[in-house]
């Protein structure tokens, strides 16, 4: 559950996502921001990593399976809502490393000719600097 709730300490600004884990522990994310409260159970172990590692299409798979079911009143719509309203928190978070990235796939050659806007040698993007 680490690596999840890591994800979702940073993900989840607006309303409260109360998430059971397997062994049926309470979290709670976010609260500081008002917007919908969602309450929800994981019934299977090791989904925690798997919607870790792609929750857009593994959360839908795991409803639809059972190993993800809302409680309180909560529905999949509800849960939905809430990742639309924290989507742009998601986005501005990993913009600069998308970026960083994004530099770093250029093939050696790319690179090498000069065609990724760089002459010569490649350099360490500046977001990855280290900076005194």
């Amino acid at each position: 559950m680490r690596l999840l709730s890591g994800l979702l300490e940073k993900f989840v600004k607006k309303g409260t996502l109360r998430l059971y884990d397997a062994s049926g522990r309470l979290h709670v994310f976010g609260g500081t921001l008002p917007g919908p409260v969602v309450t929800a159970r994981i019934n299977r172990r090791g989904l925690e990593t798997t919607l870790f590692l792609n929750p857009e299409l593994r959360a839908g798979e795991a409803y639809m399976d059972g190993a993800l079911t809302f409680e309180e009143g909560s529905t999949i719509q509800d849960l939905l809502m809430l990742f639309s309203l924290n989507r742009s928190t998601l986005y501005s978070q990993f913009s600069r490393l998308a970026e960083t990235a994004a530099e770093l796939v250029a093939t050696p050659s790319a690179m090498a000719s000069g065609q990724s806007g760089r002459q010569g040698r490649a350099e360490c993007p500046a977001s990855l600097r280290h900076l005194d």
